[in-house]
């Protein structure tokens, strides 16, 4: 409800299928989010997309 209401954006709802999407995690600490953002800026190649599971169900 909160990022709904912060950021106009639904994260209940899939973008693609229209279906409900379950929250499993909610990282809250700045230094943490620090440290996943620096990782992810420093990966020098992107990630094969066929490795990557869909985090949704159809």
């Amino acid at each position: 409800m909160l990022s709904r209401w912060v950021f106009k954006i639904d994260i209940e709802t899939c973008e693609q299928c229209g279906g409900t999407v379950k929250v499993i995690a909610c990282i809250e600490e700045p230094e943490v989010v620090k440290r996943i953002l620096d990782h992810l800026q420093n990966r020098s190649e992107t990630p094969d997309p066929s490795l990557i599971r869909s985090a949704h169900r159809p």
